[in-house]
């Protein structure tokens, strides 16, 4: 007893001196909102510095004196945060998530006090005007001016809202305000830390323009009778995109992650329009990129893609000429399992408007179709490949599609499904959808289902086998690997 005592005694003065010796970093933000209501709730998002998703966040309502307070303790030294405002969220179904900051940049120790005037319309039609004070405040007013500023903005006339040239070309530089910006951030390097002069700096390098993946959706919908052409033009002129050293923009930058996101997503939109092998994007990432750079594409590329049929094994290749000590704790968490999807209770809505629940779908091999009104790639995997398999098992039983949308209105989920353009009412699909909370369902959040369209395929025992890999795209790969799964006893 004295010895389990004594041992019990040393584990927790082990563990006391082992949080002590913690590194401790602050962030504190205090924010004064105009037009706030009763029951608005402001969430401070903070936002990953590898993946650029969120990986924690914390609510606070309204004090009396109109403010929003928040003090965390994060366990990185920097990153990124945004705010969103939560209104009527005692209601969910009226609830209203409004994004009401860009994406700023945080450094341990900042203190800031944010005035933030807003004028509430649409959902998506916010207008912000930011004031900064407090320790730290400069890099998030020159952050805000930039993208906010009357005097800057003059100079956009010309500003072309692309990507690319009518041959579809890459542009590598289209923003008019380029060389004012520098400017302007080169007058005030001395105030500023140099983590947060990178940050700035390459957010105004790679921030504009805007509508990359769009500019790559709409030339594929106008000008789908020249495809090779887009093909040919596009991969050989984004490769200049990829940095070839170790550029610290990619580990101080949201814009250029951002950007480098952007470019993978659009590699696989035009990959698979109209049906062709997607490429091997792991290799090409290792050949053409290098250092800390490398790392945090590969294991972007791991964390929402996951094209490659031989996923552990690459990663086990990828952690051959991993560096940095964060770079190969991101990637192990990557080794883990897919999750599970079969017994967890997820319910949607469906067409009726009643509950489903995705438990009692086990025992089949269920297809998972997710996808949202207005997205092109959807369309056109649902008739080169989900039509075609649904047609091809129709008269198996233990076989079903489950077409999920992410749509949160009503009536425009009902005015989508009447199009036939991303599913159909066949006796061996279920039509769903997310309802109020959208993207945020947790069926979504869990498998990481950031963009569309995204796939998930779930064996006879409920387990999930593939998520997004890249035979979904291809109708003669992904055929028999359901049959393989119908025929797994």
């Amino acid at each position: 007893m004295k010895i389990l005592l004594t041992t019990l005694l040393f584990v927790i003065g082990y563990v006391e001196v082992y949080a002590q010796n913690l590194p401790k970093y602050s962030l504190d933000i205090t924010v004064n909102l105009t037009n706030t209501l009763p029951g608005d709730t402001l969430i401070l998002e903070l936002i990953d510095q590898w993946t650029l998703k969120k990986h924690s966040e914390i609510k606070t309502g309204v004090s009396k004196g109109g403010n929003f307070t928040f003090h965390t303790n994060p366990v990185q030294s920097a990153g990124f945060w945004m705010l969103q405002l939560v209104r009527n969220s005692d209601d969910t179904q009226a609830r209203e998530d409004r994004a009401i900051t860009n994406i700023f940049f945080w450094e341990d120790q900042d203190n800031i006090s944010l005035s933030l005037s807003t004028e509430l319309g649409q959902l998506t039609g916010i207008k912000s005007k930011y004031k900064f004070s407090g320790t730290g405040y400069l890099k998030y007013q020159l952050k805000a001016d930039f993208n906010d500023d009357t005097y800057l903005n003059s100079c956009f006339s010309d500003y072309r809202d692309g990507y690319f040239s009518k041959d579809f070309e890459y542009i590598r530089e289209y923003n008019p305000c380029l060389e004012e910006q520098l400017s302007i951030l080169d007058s005030k390097k001395k105030e500023l830390s140099e983590i947060a002069y990178l940050s700035l700096k390459s957010d105004i390098i790679y921030n504009f323009p805007r509508s990359f993946a769009t500019s790559v959706r709409n030339f594929i919908y106008e000008n789908s009778y020249d495809v090779e052409k887009l093909k040919n033009n596009y991969f050989t002129s984004t490769k200049e995109i990829f940095s070839q050293d170790d550029n610290p923009y990619f580990f101080y930058s949201y814009g250029a992650v951002g950007r480098i996101q952007e470019k993978l997503m659009t590699d696989l939109r035009v990959s698979i329009y109209p049906l062709k092998n997607v490429s091997d994007y792991y290799t090409y990432l290792k050949n053409n990129t290098a250092g800390e750079a490398r790392e945090r594409l590969i294991v972007h590329y791991f964390a929402n893609y996951r094209q490659s049929k031989k996923t552990d094994s690459l990663i086990a290749d990828a952690l051959t000429f991993f560096k940095t000590e964060e770079g190969i704790q991101e990637l192990k968490k990557l080794e883990a399992p897919l999750p599970i999807s079969i017994g967890k209770g997820y319910k949607f809505i469906d067409h009726n408007g009643q509950q489903f629940n995705l438990d009692s779908l086990n025992g089949k091999v269920i297809l998972i179709d997710v996808y949202n009104p207005g997205c092109i790639p959807c369309i056109h995997l649902y008739k080169n490949v989900i039509s075609k398999i649904k047609n091809d098992f129709r008269n198996n039983p233990d076989f079903i599609v489950l077409s999920l949308s992410v749509e949160q209105s009503d009536d425009m989920y009902h005015k989508t499904l009447a199009t036939g353009l991303y599913t159909s009412f066949t006796d061996n699909t279920i039509n769903v959808y997310t309802g109020a909370v959208g993207r945020r369902h947790p069926f979504l959040i869990q498998n990481k289902f950031y963009f569309n369209p995204s796939v998930l395929l779930i064996d006879k025992d409920g387990k999930t086998r593939y998520i997004n890999n890249d035979f979904f795209f291809q109708y003669e790969k992904l055929k028999p690997i359901i049959i393989k799964l119908l025929d797994n006893k």
